[in-house]
């Protein structure tokens, strides 16, 4: 299980990331994943810029104050799905086949 140390938006649908696990800091765009599955009550509020830059930090995780929360080891995954030395990891996860 990742937790998130540190959390800060930066601009659009992204977001600066320091896991406590992972040194480093990872920029990560949920554009794509607000997008795909903006059919989601909870997600559909995140289109304005305003409520998804009103996020905290809760037990590790990136929670927004409607409610909504994406685990940390999905953000690690979308910063690092193309690196392959977290190929391994990733299948364990189940985010690859």
């Amino acid at each position: 299980m990742l937790h998130i140390k540190k959390a800060k938006y930066k601009n659009g649908k992204t977001i600066a990331i320091e896991f406590v696990e992972y040194p480093g800091k990872y920029i990560i765009d949920l554009q794509n994943y607000i997008s795909s599955k903006s059919f989601f009550h909870l997600i559909q509020d995140l289109n304005d810029e305003s409520k998804f830059s009103d996020f905290k930090i809760d037990h590790g995780a990136i929670c927004w104050s409607n409610g909504f929360d994406i685990a940390p080891e999905y953000l690690f995954f979308l910063a690092n799905k193309n690196n392959i030395k977290y190929q391994e990891l990733f299948t364990e996860w189940g985010y690859l086949e």
